[in-house]
Parts: C-alpha cells; structure tokens; sequence
C-alpha cells in the first residue's frame, strides 16, 4: 500500500471510530478502508490536481476560510473531500495534503459531526475514540509518546505513533462539533522535531 494511502486510511479510521459512539464495527470499518484503498489506487492524480484550488503558501501561513484554520505548509496543498460512512450518516471529509517527498506528507484534515452525537457524547471518550481508530487502523501500531493538550481553550490529544515502517506525529482537537486532525507521516523514521515545530504547533483558529 503506497504511503499516501495509509495515511488516508489513518484519516478516514479517527473519523469513523470517533461516529462510532460506543464501538467500532470492525467489518463496516474494514470495508470503508477497503473502498478508500482502492479509489486512491484508481485516482488520476494529475487529473486531480487540475480540479484544486491551491493558495500560495511560499511565505505566509495557509489559510482555510471554511475550515477556519491557518497553518504553515511547507509548499502548496492538495485539497479534498470525500463523504465517509458512519453509524451516524455520511460525514464530509475535508482533507489538505502536502507531498514533501515520496516519503514524508503532511495533513490538514477536518470533519463537522451531528450535533446531537456532541450533547451525547463526553469529549474525552470522543478524542479517544479517535485516537483509537487512528491506532486500531493498521496492524503493529505502538505509541511512542502521548498527552493531552489545548488548543484556545479547546481539548485535544497529541501523540507518536509507529508500525514497522511508518511514523508519525499526530494532534487531535475537538473544537465544538468539529474534529482536526494534524499529522506529519514518515517512511522510515519520525518526523524531526524541527518538522514537527514549523508544521504541527502552527495550527491556529481563526474563528
């Protein structure tokens, strides 16, 4: 499975367990895997390209005025959005994705939940539960490191995870009904921390 697959993978399994409420299926969630594997593997990448709307990020930070973020790429993102299939509905996934080369990616993502999944959920099971998609999604994933964070005043997770090739640092928040994911995936090894610095920790609101 090529990289940038796998990292779409991680992606679309934080956003499932987290519409899981209570427990992921495991076969609906392998067959939404499944599907994602093989339409990336189908995608016309250079087709794709020419369907994006890139801003220049050269010097100034990216910003997203649907997505109400702001961040520094380290070079123009592709922009997409899939619908994912939950237990709670078809939810849109909104991704931003940067190819510094054929083995280090970094990712934006961002998806709006129903609002009756909030009020019924405790925030602290719903950041876990999508850290546990993320975890549970390919096999041989151990944690290197973990912690809680804030990001203005809204809760959130940090962590490094790694299987036998594939590396990654990873942050989470819950900003109303709306989950982030930031991650930086590695062929190899983990990202540096000077990465991690200039990418990860200038994630910023702007709503």
């Amino acid at each position: 499975m090529k990289i940038i697959t796998k990292f779409s993978c991680l992606l679309v399994a934080g956003l499932f367990f987290l519409a899981s409420c209570g427990g992921p299926d495991v076969s609906n969630l392998q067959d939404a895997l499944d599907d994602l594997d093989e339409n990336l593997e189908n995608l016309d990448l250079d087709e794709a390209l020419d369907d994006v709307v890139e801003e220049d990020v050269s010097t100034d930070a990216y910003i997203s005025e649907d997505g109400s973020f702001s961040i520094n790429f380290p070079g123009a993102p592709t922009v997409e959005s899939q619908n994912v299939a939950t237990d709670v509905g078809d939810i849109e996934m909104v991704t931003f994705m940067y190819e510094k080369s054929t083995t280090e990616f970094y990712m934006v993502a961002y998806s709006d939940y129903p609002s009756a999944l909030i009020e019924m959920s405790n925030t602290e099971d719903l950041l876990n539960g999508a850290k546990g998609g993320v975890l549970d999604s390919q096999p041989g994933i151990i944690i290197k490191e973990e912690k809680d964070v804030e990001l203005d005043g809204n809760p959130g997770m940090t962590f490094k995870a790694s299987t036998d090739s594939y590396y990654f640092s990873y942050e989470i928040y819950m900003v109303s009904n709306r989950l982030y994911q930031i991650a930086i995936l590695r062929d190899g090894s983990y990202p540096s921390e000077e990465a991690y610095e200039s990418f990860i920790k200038t994630f910023k609101l702007t709503e």
